[in-house]
C-alpha cells in the first residue's frame, strides 16, 4: 500500500519545522493517533508543536473516462506551550505562530502542486488549570486526485494531436 499524500505533507511539514527549530524554540511532531489536542498532556518543558492533516476540499471532476479533481488540502501546526507569565506567554506563543508561518509559507511538498501558504490562524484553547495555551495556523496547499486506471479500462484512446501555429 501506497502512503497517502496527507501523510507525506504531514511529515514534510514537521520535518521542515525540526530543521528550523532554532527559529521556533519547539519541536515538531505528527499528532498521536486517537488523541485529542485539547487533552494532549505536555511533557517537554517549553511546548511543542503539533501537527495534523485537517481535511481535504475536492473540486468538480473533470477528465474524459479518469476522474480527475483538484484537491485543496489543510494541515494543522498547534503551538502548545506553557505559559509561567501570563503576559509573557500570548506573546511567546504569538512570536512561535508567526515563524511557523513564515518558515512554511512558500514551500512545495512532494506531489503538491502549489506551495504552502497560510489560510488562518488563531487561539484555540487555554487550560487555566495547566497554564497551557493553543494556538494554531492552518496552512494550506493543492494536490490532484487522479482515479487509478489499468489498460484494460475501456477509456478513450488519443488518436491524433494537431496544433495551430500563431
Amino acid at each position: 500500500m501506497r502512503e497517502s499524500l496527507p501523510k507525506n505533507v504531514v511529515g514534510f511539514i514537521v520535518d521542515v519545522l525540526n530543521e528550523n527549530r532554532e527559529e521556533t524554540g519547539l519541536r515538531a511532531q505528527s499528532r498521536p493517533a486517537k488523541l485529542s489536542v485539547k487533552e494532549y498532556e505536555l511533557l517537554a518543558s517549553k511546548g511543542r508543536i503539533v501537527v495534523h492533516f485537517a481535511g481535504s476540499r475536492y473540486g468538480k471532476p473533470e477528465g474524459n473516462g479518469a476522474v480527475v479533481q483538484e484537491r485543496d488540502m489543510y494541515f494543522d501546526c498547534i503551538v502548545i506551550r506553557k505559559s509561567l507569565c501570563s503576559d509573557a506567554g500570548e506573546d511567546e506563543s504569538l512570536d512561535v505562530l508567526e515563524a511557523i508561518e513564515e518558515i512554511l509559507t512558500g514551500l512545495t511538498p512532494l506531489n503538491c502542486t502549489t506551495v504552502l501558504s497560510p489560510e488562518t490562524d488563531g487561539f484555540l484553547a487555554w487550560d487555566d488549570d495547566k497554564g497551557v495555551l493553543q494556538y494554531q495556523v492552518r496552512m494550506t496547499c493543492k494536490g490532484v486526485m487522479v482515479q487509478p486506471v489499468s489498460l484494460e479500462d475501456d477509456l478513450p484512446v488519443l488518436q491524433e494531436v494537431t496544433t495551430i501555429k500563431l
